[in-house]
Formats: structure tokens, C-alpha cells, sequence
């Protein structure tokens, strides 16, 4: 996904009154309006901008896709965060989406534009994606290519906004803080019992008929730098490929780690790249938090119960997909 899609989270604390309302977010001046009315199929507005069914749709399709594939349809059966997956989903949709159209309005006060190359690539994108849209679902959605290429126009304004206001955060993250690396571990209750692994180790036993022994279930971890305690990750970025560590106490119990692979090259690149945006994402949200405080956000809480995960475009081209090909 690209930088702007990736930024998740409701933006503004919306509340339902009996009728729609929104909040207003200053600095020292929070009030509740009452909101005037959504033109059809408009699920959200913010100041001059709205968001449709249509656009929520193309949005969800991808995500519905996406999770389907890591998880299969069984996905829709668990819960997140205390909810059902799909009203999770419809959450960090509609936050996200706020936020773009949030994004679009900041960009034209700074005078963001696009270029004519920029509209260009945005008519193909719209147009290979229209193409793949099912027929039934071109009409049940209401999909034109000038809709697609609003909605394209949008992200697009999103993220050049976002690298606008992140162009001097300093990229330099060196390998070893990115490194990437696999373990192979074995978990005892006790430190006597640890203690009794090793020295079978030391005695040359096998590793891998030791996990069998002791763990109960996963044994092998992808482990960066930050996820787990201090000394546990100590230990294991200082081992060598197969080599064995010391014994660990964690308050989870202690370990015995043995080192699968100590730098994986791909996975560190990819690593190195989460870290930088997240920096960079750090220092947008502290720019641009203090203008987004002061935009309004309408929702259609009527309409948006009308958003199922059941219902969305049927397509060979996903809405993401034909961004990226022309426009990342």
C-alpha cells in the first residue's frame, strides 16, 4: 500500500445524537454540530471534500482480497480489538479515508498540484481499472472512469502531501538496526530445568529433538530489534548462524536459543523500510495533527450500515494495484 493508504486510525471522535453530528478539534475550542444533510451515496465530508459508497467499495475490495488470501474467507468469523473483523475493518476504512480527504484539503492550502504527466497517468490507471470491473458490478457501484480518477487524484494529493512534509526526516538507519534474523529456541518453566537442557546440549544432543521435548507449540521466531525483552534479543542478535545460546530468564520463562540465520538480506531491506516510514510518519503526524484539528468530519451512519464485506467489486485489476502501476 502506498504511504498515504498505510496511515491508519479514526482522525476525528465522531458521535451519534439521535441524528448525525460532528466535532469540531481546535486547539482550545471543541463543539458538536449538528450536520446539514449527505448528498446520495456520500459517506463522509470534510469542509468541500466527500467521500461515496463507490470509493469505500473499491477500498474494501482490495482489504476483503488481501485478507481472504492470508486468511481464507474464515477470517470473517474472528474478532479484533474486542469487535467482529468486519466492523474493525469498516473502522480502519473509514479512518483512513478521513484522513486522506483531510490530507487533500491541507495539500491545497499549501498548493500541492499535479502535474499534466501526473493527470495523464491517473486517466490510464482509472481507465485499466474500470476495464476489470465485472459489468454488473460497473452499474450496481455506479464506477466511471471519472469517479476512479477522483479517487485517484485524491491518494495521489495524499501523498504528495506526505512527502511534503517529510522530505528532511533523516533516513539513515544503519543494517544492524534493521538486521532481520531467525531463531530456533527451546522455553523451560524453570531455570534448573534450562540448566538440564543446556548441559544435554553441551553433551551434543540435538537441538531439534529438545524442542520436541520441552515446547509445546511454535518453536522458531523472525525476530527485530524492539519486539521482545532486551536480554532475549541480547542474546540473540549476538549469536552466529548455529550457534547455541546461554540460558535466557525472561519473565515468560527460560529460553535456550539457537541461531537459524543471522542476517537475512531481504527481510532487513524490507525491515529498513518500515523503520523509515514510521519515522517519517512520526514526524508527519506531529506537523500535520495541528491543521488536521481544526477540519471538520461528517459521517452517514445510516448509510455506512449499509457497508457489508459481502458486497464488494468484482475485478481482475485491484483498485490499489492500478495506482501503483502508474502513479507510485
Amino acid at each position: 500500500m502506498k504511504k498515504a493508504i498505510k496511515i491508519i486510525g479514526a482522525i476525528l471522535v465522531v458521535f451519534l445524537i439521535g441524528v448525525i453530528v460532528f466535532l469540531k478539534t481546535a486547539a482550545n475550542d471543541k463543539s458538536i454540530y449538528i450536520s446539514t444533510g449527505f448528498e446520495k451515496d456520500v459517506l463522509i465530508k470534510v469542509d468541500q471534500t466527500q467521500t461515496t459508497k463507490t470509493e469505500v467499495a473499491a477500498y474494501l475490495s482490495d482489504m476483503v482480497s488481501e485478507y481472504e488470501k492470508l486468511f481464507g474467507s474464515e477470517i470473517w468469523n474472528e474478532n479484533m480489538d474486542g469487535k467482529p473483523f468486519e466492523e474493525y475493518i469498516l473502522e480502519q476504512i473509514r479512518g483512513r479515508l478521513t484522513r486522506v480527504k483531510c490530507m487533500n484539503q491541507v495539500a491545497q492550502s499549501r498548493g500541492i498540484v499535479l502535474s499534466n504527466l501526473e493527470e495523464q497517468n491517473i486517466s490510464k490507471a482509472a481507465a485499466e481499472y474500470v476495464a476489470a470491473v465485472e459489468k454488473e458490478d460497473i452499474k450496481k457501484f455506479n464506477i466511471t472512469e471519472q469517479a476512479v480518477a477522483d479517487m485517484y487524484r485524491s491518494m495521489l494529493m495524499a501523498d504528495k502531501l506526505f512527502d511534503d512534509l517529510t522530505y528532511e526526516v533523516d533516513t539513515e538507519i544503519s543494517e544492524d538496526e534493521a538486521r532481520v534474523i531467525t531463531i530456533q529456541y527451546i522455553r523451560c518453566d524453570s531455570l534448573q530445568a534450562a540448566a538440564s537442557v543446556k548441559s544435554r546440549l553441551d553433551n551434543g544432543e540435538s537441538f531439534a529433538a529438545l524442542i520436541k521435548e520441552n515446547n509445546a507449540y511454535e518453536y522458531e521466531y523472525e525476530l527485530r530489534r524492539g519486539e521482545l525483552p532486551e536480554n532475549f534479543e541480547e542474546a540473540a542478535f549476538n549469536l552466529v548462524t548455529g550457534e547455541i545460546s546461554d540460558v535466557v530468564e525472561t519473565d515468560a520463562g527460560c529460553y535456550i536459543l539457537m541461531c537459524i540465520n543471522e542476517y537475512d538480506k531481504m527481510k532487513t531491506a524490507s525491515n529498513k523500510e518500515r523503520m523509515i516510514q514510521e519515522n517519517k510518519l512520526a514526524k508527519f503526524n506531529e506537523i500535520f495533527e495541528p491543521y488536521e484539528a481544526k477540519l471538520y468530519a461528517e459521517y452517514n451512519e445510516k448509510l455506512w450500515e449499509t457497508i457489508s464485506v459481502k458486497d464488494t467489486i468484482r475485478s481482475s485489476v485491484g483498485f490499489q494495484e492500478a495506482y501503483d502501476k502508474y502513479l507510485k
